[in-house]
């Protein structure tokens, strides 16, 4: 199926909060950005949440480099937080090789398994777990096998 990008911005914590469904690519990346840029609520300090569990990257290794270079030719900076919700090994690969490139070295950039360390390290209180959770439910899609 078809990348579908989903997101909310949750003023009261300047949070983004972004849930890849299904299968997406680097062009599928770049087009998010330039969506999310283009959103009112945009701003490069602004906190990212990012849940790619139910997703799956396609694509190599090189495809991050070329990806990062369209970052530095286009001078996009990236956001100053992102946690990444991860449930897999090519999840957490995919988000080490972006994570540790030199340009995002200075980011406060981490991949988590679970979504109450994913919004901690966000600097959220805990005790805002449920509407979290709630709020990455309304983003998912649902598909045949749901």
């Amino acid at each position: 199926m078809k990348f579908f990008p989903k997101f909310t911005y949750l003023e009261e914590f300047d949070v983004l909060v972004h849930k890849v469904n299904l299968d997406y690519t680097i062009n599928d990346i770049k087009w998010f950005i330039l969506k999310v840029m283009k959103d009112g609520n945009f701003h490069s300090d602004m906190k990212v949440l990012i849940d790619l569990q139910s997703s799956t990257f396609i694509g190599k290794h090189e495809d991050i480099d070329g990806f990062i270079d369209w970052l530095i030719q286009r001078k996009i900076s990236g956001f100053k937080t992102i946690s990444f919700l991860t449930t897999n090994p090519q999840q957490v690969v995919m988000v080490k090789i972006f994570t540790t490139n030199i340009l995002f070295k200075h980011k406060n950039y981490e991949d988590f398994s679970t979504l109450e360390s994913s919004i901690k390290h966000l600097g959220v209180n805990v005790s805002n777990y449920e509407l979290f959770k709630k709020v990455l439910n309304e983003l998912t899609i649902p598909t045949l096998a749901n």
